[in-house]
């Protein structure tokens, strides 16, 4: 586990361009939109409890098949399970400027809301947590222009953050979740399975096509 972020392989392996994000998607933004295809984003990320309206027939996944899947996952990830997360920073942050705790806590909420994005994906977790500090201060109306000038920080990137994060709770204001999951979910690219072929009815009634398995009596020693 390294201790510095930009020694990590969350830095190192897991943080990605944008065009290579949309490169990985093409074939379900082929199939989904990308409004879409946040939207079952929102959708999962808030799945914490049973949501039956969601499935048209019973939810055929059990626990064993998720424990399986898990190990596809670890070996796609390369077992790098090390996650920078925005919040440790966003609180030195708070430190520094002495902030209130409901601006504070405002700022944590715009963080895990944060999590239904692609942000994690493509910006460290201290730009995210200014991200989300901006917004925050600017909804309690805090002045920290001049803390935020003071800074060494690329305030482009920050800004970029802040779009994709104002982008989703747009997203939320129209998103009637419980009328249009379904749906959603019934575009979703399924995997396609390949059960084994049963023998024809005509080698099933060849003897020469089935395997002989010789007799040790008859053989000679």
């Amino acid at each position: 586990m390294a201790g510095n972020y930009w020694q990590s392989s969350h830095y190192q392996q897991w943080l990605v361009d944008k065009q290579d994000l949309v490169r990985d998607r093409n074939h379900d933004l082929s199939i989904i939109s990308d409004e879409e295809y946040q939207k079952i984003m929102i959708f999962y990320a808030n799945l914490k409890s049973k949501y039956g309206y969601a499935f048209q027939q019973e939810f055929p996944y059990r626990a064993n098949h998720i424990l399986e899947c898990e190990f596809y996952l670890l070996e796609n990830m390369d077992c790098c399970l090390v996650v920078y997360q925005p919040y440790r920073p966003l609180l030195q942050y708070a430190g520094d400027l002495s902030l209130d705790d409901q601006t504070l806590g405002l700022a944590w909420k715009i963080v895990n809301d944060s999590l239904r994005t692609d942000v994690s994906l493509l910006f460290p977790p201290y730009q995210i947590a200014l991200a989300c500090l901006q917004i925050a201060c600017v909804i309690h109306q805090k002045d920290v222009k001049n803390w935020f000038a003071e800074l060494n920080v690329d305030m482009e990137r920050v800004q970029e953050v802040i779009k994709t994060i104002l982008s989703v709770y747009e997203l939320l204001k129209n998103f009637d979740e419980k009328k249009e999951i379904q749906g959603l979910i019934a575009k979703m690219p399924k995997p396609k399975l390949q059960p084994s072929r049963p023998p024809s009815s005509a080698q099933a009634q060849d003897p020469s096509s089935q395997q002989m398995i010789p007799d040790p009596s008859q053989q000679q020693g």
